[in-house]
């Protein structure tokens, strides 16, 4: 039994990343930069790990990406002239979007992000027959309204993910569930370097043993793939899996379930529940269910957990329980265990120039 959580795991570096200062660099020929503050509209005090992002063309999107220090500030060094919008998300706060302003070659423009506190005060969600995918999800207002605050938690992390590599032992402990079964256990080291693309483990198509997608089986192994939330909340998998609202919500959070949008045959997907805290909107664990065709064989619950860190808090992966019978491809009995991170090591910043876009 192997597991392989490296973008699971990824999203702990932002304890290690966050209380590191911005680090000064010389400006490239031909380049200006962009620094401010994130502060809170009523009080002035800043915004603390907020994700800040760069547009370039003028309009909202995709483009850099920092997080605010403690104080608020943040600041991207490198940036061609041209026009630019900045936009500020962070869990309890209202997304900002600035003006667009330009950028020349050899100016330092510095641009302020004000925000007010969001208090989400979503209704519960109903569980109706359908599961909502990428075309249809704004039919269900409250469901897409949860799915993009529940995005926020996520992006931070993806931040320091992307900008970083680093290195972290993997400790796998798992016994087959009969009578007086040992206990194995291994201990690995895994490297995250972001310059290094990781392929879409939704659609990976393996080529060797049984399976592709969340893992794959031969006749002596099965290995699985651990998806973390930032995956679940990614629109790429609302094209092959739906969300929908379960009727069972409380005063202490959401769920929002997750499974394929249809079987495919010959590989493991994954359905399942995410847990999301109604106060914070931030994701407090994952509980799935492997599937190999329509069939479950394998039940998991990834834990996550809050981290105190210089100037707020950040909600991070723990480790993961699983328990199961393996697929008939593979000669073994019924297993369970627990996979859990440890020793972070080796944080280094990584030029985005030099990272291949995934």
């Amino acid at each position: 039994m192997t597991t392989t959580p490296r973008r699971l795991a990824a999203a702990l570096l932002a304890l290690a990343g966050a209380s590191l200062p911005p680090a000064a660099r010389a400006q490239p020929t031909g380049t200006g930069e962009v620094h401010g503050r994130a502060y809170a509209a009523a009080d002035r005090a800043p915004i603390a790990y907020a994700l800040i992002r760069l547009s370039a063309g003028g309009v909202a999107g995709a483009g850099r990406t920092a997080i605010s220090d403690q104080e608020g500030a943040f600041g991207f060094a490198a940036v061609a002239p041209g026009t630019y919008r900045l936009s500020l998300e962070r869990i309890g706060y209202a997304t900002e979007l600035s003006e667009p302003f330009t950028v020349a070659e050899g100016q330092s423009v510095e641009r302020m992000l004000a925000s007010r506190p969001n208090a989400i005060a979503l209704a519960p969600l109903v569980a109706t027959p359908e599961c909502r995918s990428a075309r249809d999800l704004d039919r269900n207002p409250r469901l897409a309204a949860l799915w993009r605050e529940a995005r926020k938690a996520i992006e931070t992390a993806r931040a320091f993910q992307d900008g970083y590599r680093y290195a972290y032992e993997q400790r796998l402990y798992y016994s087959t569930n009969t009578r007086d079964a040992p206990l194995d256990s291994s201990v690995s080291r895994v490297v995250n370097d972001p310059r290094v693309p990781w392929e879409n483990r939704d659609r990976t198509q393996y080529r060797w043993g049984w399976g592709s997608g969340w893992g794959w089986a031969d006749r002596l192994d099965l290995h699985l793939e651990v998806p973390d939330g930032r995956e679940i909340l990614d629109p790429a998998f609302l094209t092959t899996h739906c969300l929908e609202g379960d009727a069972a919500q409380t005063e202490e959070g959401f769920e929002l379930g997750f499974r394929p949008l249809r079987p495919r045959r010959g590989r493991i997907d994954i359905r399942g529940v995410m847990r999301v805290d109604r106060r914070t909107l931030q994701v407090k664990e994952i509980e799935l269910e492997y599937m190999a065709d329509r069939t479950a064989f394998m039940e998991a619950t990834i834990v996550y957990q809050d981290v105190q860190v210089p100037g707020g808090t950040i909600r991070l992966p723990a480790g993961m329980t699983f328990a199961g019978h393996p697929v008939r491809e593979v000669l073994r009995q019924p297993v369970s265990g627990q996979v859990r991170f440890v020793n972070y090591s080796g944080l280094m910043k990584i030029d985005p120039a030099a990272i291949r876009r995934r």
